[in-house]
């Protein structure tokens, strides 16, 4: 891979570890990427095939089984987009897809658990109250509370629902209008993935 494409995803993919591409891989080992990572295998994040292959992740996503087993533990059942990103990326890494996550796969509860309190907390202090209502279908996937607020989805909004944020003393708003526009998006190291990938291909363009 182009030196000035590992350059920037090394700058951007601060926001997520793992994510740096090798610049030493074969032809044959990024075949064997995309035959374990068939793009039309996956309805909503099929995209990020050519992502884990054009940077020759490792990374092994979680088994059917296991996504089915967490699902059961938590009483939910993921929509599809989010559902592939575990398949896809695996437990670490599709629990932080944000970057900024302060909560550790499998920690799921925990997460919803604070993600409430803060919302209550918040919605008794302020003076203007937010329309939002914490329901069961509600479902917290990141929290950052450095910055006060976190992100969700709602498990009754189809396969791909839209993503939202709540910010304290600011209520919330749809940020994306589903999983993958979030990522392309609202990602960090995706966003720099794009970026790199963009250069490289301006800079190929002007030596032919």
């Amino acid at each position: 891979m182009n030196r000035s494409l590992k350059i920037i995803l090394i700058i951007l993919s601060y926001y997520q570890i793992n994510v740096t591409p090798s610049m030493a891989k074969s032809k044959k080992s990024l075949s064997k990427i995309k035959e374990t990572y068939p793009k039309e295998h996956y309805k909503y994040m099929g995209f990020l095939t050519e992502y884990i292959a054009d940077s020759g992740d490792s990374t092994k996503g979680l088994t059917e089984k296991k996504v089915v087993e967490i699902e059961a533990q938590l009483g939910v059942t993921f929509p599809v987009s989010y559902r592939e990103l575990y398949l896809l990326l695996g437990g670490n890494w599709a629990f932080n897809i944000v970057g900024v996550n302060d909560y550790r796969f499998p920690e799921f509860e925990e997460m919803r658990a604070y993600a409430k309190c803060y919302f209550e907390a918040c919605e008794q202090d302020s003076e203007i109250k937010s329309d939002l209502v914490f329901t069961d279908n509600l479902f917290v996937f990141s929290v950052f509370k450095q910055n006060g607020f976190f992100s969700f989805f709602y498990l009754d909004e189809g396969e791909n629902p839209a993503i939202y944020e709540y910010e304290g003393g600011n209520g919330y708003y749809k940020i994306a209008e589903d999983m993958a526009d979030f990522i392309i998006n609202k990602v960090g190291w995706y966003e720099g993935y794009l970026i790199g990938k963009r250069w490289e291909e301006e800079k190929n363009k002007k030596r032919i």
